[in-house]
């Protein structure tokens, strides 16, 4: 009936709203109403499963978004959208080559501005954690400005503060500080809490390592309370592995030992294998830091071996 289409239509809207304002528990109704929603098309079907596959991710419960993914229509008119949301599980899940090989697929969809800007920026962030930069750096670029054709200001505070990941590699911390806190500026405008998060754990990261402990741990620990808020276990656990990092180098190693606890058993819980074997190496440096080498040379072994299995030699 019209009615109940213009009702999905707006459950739809009002989700992604809410989605993009982080504010997640709500999307998840909006979406959740759409679906149980009579008479709503095959189209609708599979953009609110797309909408709770986006809320998924951003909450670190890849798992689960990428089974909301895998059950949207392929041949459908949200087919290369999918392929997108697809893409991004895989990437965090650390399976790289599956994670290409969507973003290929949905690529040569010849997909709306907006799709094209996700897919180029997981490509992107493939090759940045397999140690390609220069070939991730055009690829954030060209999501940025995808992004910004397509009305998408969080999308594009999203790339940029890719962007500013690249310099960061490269050492020139002072072009990656501007384009984090560009990145943050825009999503502050916007109120895209997460993007606010990622931002400023980037600038901890270079704060941290350029000698300003104490202005570091103060963004760790605001990007931790934003993710503890938002109820993104994933971001926690990266967020709290940093912290811990710093902690490490201040000597403090119980407070450290707590953090990477929770890390990991966060990671563990969404997936996370990159999270898990970093944290193995910081595990490493305790134990050394505390004199057990043989504790220590076991951790580092360890998590070096799961890097070289997914690819990143980092």
């Amino acid at each position: 009936a019209p009615d109940d289409a213009a009702r999905t239509s707006a459950l739809l809207r009002l989700g992604t709203l809410l989605s993009r304002l982080s504010s997640f528990d709500a999307a998840v109704s909006a979406f959740e109403s759409a679906l149980e929603t009579a008479g709503q098309s095959p189209e609708q079907r599979d953009e609110a499963l797309l909408g709770l596959c986006a809320v998924d991710s951003d909450r670190g419960d890849y798992p689960r978004g990428l089974e909301r993914a895998q059950a949207v229509d392929r041949a459908g008119a949200h087919a290369a959208a999918a392929l997108a949301q697809i893409a991004r599980c895989h990437l965090m899940m650390g399976a790289y080559d599956e994670a290409l090989a969507s973003c290929d697929q949905g690529l040569a969809l010849e997909p709306a501005p907006e799709i094209e800007a996700e897919l180029r920026r997981s490509r992107a962030l493939v090759y940045y954690y397999t140690e390609r930069p220069d070939e991730a750096l055009p690829e954030f670029e060209a999501s940025a400005s995808l992004f910004e054709s397509a009305g998408d200001p969080v999308g594009r505070a999203t790339a940029v503060n890719a962007v500013g990941l690249i310099y960061h590699r490269r050492g020139a911390f002072d072009e990656a500080i501007a384009a984090y806190e560009e990145s943050r500026r825009i999503a502050a405008e916007y109120g895209a809490r997460k993007r606010i998060a990622a931002a400023t754990i980037n600038i901890g990261t270079v704060l941290h390592e350029t000698g300003r402990v104490v202005e570091a741990a103060e963004r760790y620990r605001e990007s931790l309370q934003t993710a503890e808020l938002l109820g993104d276990g994933a971001f926690v656990a990266r967020a709290a592995m940093n912290l811990a990092n710093l902690l490490i180098y201040l000597n403090r190693l119980p407070e450290a030992t707590y953090w990477l606890d929770r890390s990991t058993q966060e990671a563990r819980t969404h997936q996370s294998r990159l999270v898990v074997a970093y944290n193995q190496g910081l595990l490493g440096k305790v134990a050394h830091h505390e004199g057990d080498l043989e504790g220590a040379r076991r951790l580092l072994v360890m998590a070096v071996s799961e890097l070289r299995e997914m690819g990143n030699t980092g």
